[in-house]
């Protein structure tokens, strides 16, 4: 018996750098779930779209598909899973981190809150790392 981790496509550039993966295989198609599987970044992952939503898609013009779809066949789309790539999200997660060090310098309660916090997600980094990935069965939308 042979155990399929992933199946999908990969689309390198010139030089053999990761311009895009899917999901989209022949005969299997990896639920969108598992695609942590792959180990590959999450800003080039592109997500078969579902039977009805490539339907609905069929009917728009080309030139009128939101930036995120792909159309790979008239009946076959592809969905970008994040709009934005890990540099901007880093970006962005440095410029928070300046504004909440000069709010937490300022407030006391602020800083110890934060630093409860800081202790909590690392605890669940560890967590998440050892026994896998959270549950969409158990987080809510508190967790984010």
């Amino acid at each position: 018996m042979t155990h399929v981790l992933r199946a999908g496509e990969l689309e390198v550039d010139d030089q053999q750098r990761l311009v895009r993966w899917s999901n989209l295989s022949g005969t299997y198609q990896c639920p969108d779930q598992m695609s942590f599987q792959a180990n590959l970044p999450l800003d080039k992952f592109y997500a078969v779209m579902s039977p009805s939503d490539n339907r609905a898609m069929s009917a728009v013009p080309t030139e009128e598909l939101p930036d995120d779809v792909l159309r790979l066949k008239p009946d076959l789309h592809l969905q970008k899973a994040l709009l934005f790539t890990e540099v901007e999200l880093s970006n962005e997660k440095k410029a928070w981190a300046a504004h909440l060090s000069s709010m937490t310098n300022a407030n006391e309660e602020a800083a110890d809150c934060q630093g409860r916090l800081k202790q909590m997600i690392d605890q669940r980094k560890v967590a998440v790392d050892k026994y896998g990935y959270l549950s969409t069965l158990t987080s809510t939308k508190a967790d984010y």
